[in-house]
């Protein structure tokens, strides 16, 4: 994760020059015009999702790598990871343990210290008390009789220290490689594995956007999750290019249908979840990302393990089948799969494509299939 930090402090030294007395209602030099020249800004990384300069200079937009890439700093481009089981390790020898990187860029071997050994992906002392216990790759290791006995936490779940100092298995405190916001004056960044979210306080004249520190344009509507990360173009003369409509198209048990009405997308930050809806007369149809960021994207699978789910909630326009999660539908998703490829955040799109079986309270169920989005956040 230091390195998309320090791709952001890259980007900003690029700027520097910007910083003006003069700058709009935020003058004292404690703003900047502008962030970036779109013309010489070029692709970067930070952390898991790659950089660019917006047309008008003043944010940055970011693409998130999907689950089986990473975002490669010499390229400015999302590759192929070379492994996936990020941040985890295994034994490579009764000695050494082999550990993915946290960006999945590669294996690292590393020589477990004097008197320890390899157990399930962790350097241990050969011998132990039975009151010790420590995280290993799948789960926890516990000292019984003097020796480590390995108990595997549950599918979706990872091991971390409590607050008593004992390890234990429980869901991600994060999403993995995610960024967000705390403040205008403090980035959160999720570890590799979702155990530990690192605090980053931005330096003097900087906010966070998108979970990342920046300089403060002048002007601006200040930082935090919210910001406009979507490109506007501003040349004068030129013809505007319409935007197309909001909406969500699929196709339910063979028929296609189109919903344009009340169609949009919000993100809920307590929640930190990521909605996008749409109805068509008495029927509506919405789907719930959770836990993610605003901008999160790439592929999501209830056949694949991600932290990111996703629950589709479609109502028929008949009596709401009880559903705890999906209230007042009539049908909830039991599989699915959705692909996000574009998503600005606050002020610009959410697109995707999507199919899932839903199933309403007397499990007779829907195909859903060759579902569109494209919808604005409101």
């Amino acid at each position: 994760m230091a390195v998309g930090v320090s791709a952001s402090r890259i980007a900003m030294a690029v700027i520097a020059a910007a910083w003006s007395a003069g700058c709009g209602d935020d003058g004292d030099g404690q703003c900047v015009a502008t962030l970036c020249d779109p013309q010489s800004h070029g692709a970067v990384c930070v952390g898991h999702r790659v950089q660019t300069c917006a047309a008008d200079g003043k944010r940055f937009t970011y693409r998130e790598c999907g689950t089986q890439e990473r975002c490669d700093q010499s390229s400015g481009s999302c590759v192929q990871r070379a492994c996936t089981n990020l941040g985890r390790a295994s034994c490579a020898s009764v000695t050494e343990i082999e550990r993915c990187a946290d960006d999945g860029s590669g294996f690292s071997r590393i020589p477990c210290g004097q008197g320890e050994i390899c157990r399930d992906g962790a350097c241990v002392p050969s011998s132990c008390t039975d009151e010790a216990d420590r995280c290993s790759d799948n789960g926890v290791l516990a000292c019984e009789q003097g020796s480590w006995v390995q108990s595997n936490c549950p599918v979706g779940q990872v091991c971390a220290v409590g607050d008593n100092g004992l390890s234990r298995c429980q869901a991600p405190l994060c999403v993995p490689e995610a960024r967000r916001c705390g403040s205008d004056e403090v980035a959160l960044v999720c570890d590799a594995r979702g155990t530990v979210e690192a605090v980053v306080a931005c330096a003097a004249r900087e906010s966070c956007v998108d979970g990342v520190c920046q300089a403060t344009v002048c002007g601006g509507g200040g930082g935090g999750d919210t910001a406009d990360v979507s490109e506007v173009d501003d040349t004068a003369g030129e013809t505007e290019v319409s935007e197309p409509e909001s909406r969500i198209v699929f196709t339910l048990n063979g028929r296609v249908e189109t919903f344009d009405i009340s169609a949009f997308a919000s993100f809920d930050a307590g929640a930190r979840e990521v909605r996008v809806r749409a109805s068509k007369a008495t029927r509506s149809l919405e789907l719930r990302l959770s836990p993610a960021n605003m901008t999160v994207q790439g592929t999501f699978s209830s056949e694949v393990f991600n932290p990111v789910k996703v629950l589709i909630c479609y109502d028929d326009g008949g009596a709401a089948a009880g559903f705890a999660d999906c209230e007042d539908a009539t049908h909830r998703s039991t599989a699915y799969e959705v692909v996000v490829t574009r998503n600005d955040g606050t002020g610009g799109r959410i697109e995707a494509t999507f199919s899932a079986t839903l199933e309403d309270v007397n499990t007779d169920t829907l195909a859903l299939t060759a579902g569109q989005i494209n919808v604005r956040y409101r």
